[in-house]
């Protein structure tokens, strides 16, 4: 006689995460990868608390904290020059870095970009902003891990200074997780909001209290507060002219920054992810990829190779 067994599929999914949570260990993981790279649910599963090497074809690796983050897991699995996420703007801050003395990353979670300057331009100045406490922690600890003297600050910045709200999502966005959305903007990303307090300052301030000097690249990713740190920069941001890349959600924000900038001689470039830099010859700001390098009209040579 044959017997049949039903296994309904909420306890089987269950049994699986259980599964993968007892061999989430990052020796077991190293172990897989030699074999095989999971699927896509698979690598949620597995994902783990550890360090591990960003490895990168130009050489240029670094060690990378995993909090069981979606992102560092991905890099585990694929490396940092082939995670589908922002592929040409990390090229195109990789060569701006190695050509600049003073790099700011405003809104810098984890870092990754900043260990990207870094890694490849050990002598350049990186200063690091980033707000929110639990994640400040792993940029901290990435910067330690590697042994670089990235500046790390946990602050917010904006176009005035004190303390504001700082809005997020999900169950536990300010102890667990990362979801890369954190904003002052309590209009983002409202499903599951929550919030805590952050400090926050003018990047002018900062500047010359950190007693930095000319800033020759910076990134700014806010999410929809770009505007508003380009504002704090106040009237060092034409004296200076870095280069900028940022994120820009939408028309407005765009053409608030585009109107900010109208008459100091800047180019403004979409970031294609898979080709490269797009000329903005209309100030379109609805493209899928949302990354957007403004670059003054006397630096557009460190770029060209990049405009498709």
């Amino acid at each position: 006689m044959i017997y049949s067994v039903s296994f309904p599929i909420e306890q089987w999914n269950r049994f699986k995460k259980n599964v993968f949570k007892s061999i989430a260990y990052k020796p077991i993981n190293d172990l897989i990868k030699v074999f095989i790279t999971p699927h896509a649910d698979t690598r949620n599963h597995l994902s783990f608390n550890g360090v591990f090497t960003a490895t990168s074809k130009e050489g240029n690796s670094f060690l990378l904290t995993n909090k069981k983050f979606f992102l560092e897991t991905e890099i585990y699995w694929f490396g940092i020059d082939h995670v589908l996420w922002e592929q040409a703007s990390q090229k195109v801050w990789v060569e701006l870095s190695k050509r600049s003395k003073v790099v700011i990353d405003v809104g810098a979670n984890s870092g990754i970009y900043s260990l990207l300057s870094k890694a490849n331009n050990p002598s350049c100045e990186v200063v690091a902003f980033e707000p929110q406490k639990n994640i400040y922690e792993v940029l901290c600890a990435n910067n330690r891990v590697n042994k670089f003297n990235i500046k790390c600050y946990m602050l917010a910045l904006s176009d005035e200074g004190g303390e504001q709200n700082f809005y997020n999502y999900g169950r536990d966005p300010f102890n667990s997780g990362n979801t890369t959305a954190g904003s002052l903007n309590k209009e983002w990303r409202t499903d599951r909001q929550k919030f805590t307090t952050v400090n926050v300052c003018r990047l002018d301030s900062i500047i010359k209290k950190l007693n930095l000097g000319k800033i020759d690249l910076i990134k700014i990713d806010v999410e929809t507060y770009e505007f508003q740190v380009l504002l704090g920069y106040g009237q060092l941001l034409f004296e200076q002219r870095p280069v900028i890349l940022l994120e820009i959600q939408s028309s407005e924000i765009g053409n608030n920054v585009i109107g900010l900038l109208d008459g100091h001689d800047y180019r403004a470039f979409n970031i294609d992810e898979s080709k490269g830099l797009r000329p903005m010859i209309d100030l379109n700001f609805s493209y899928s990829d949302k990354n957007y390098l403004l670059c003054p009209f006397e630096k557009l040579d460190l770029i060209q190779s990049f405009v498709v």
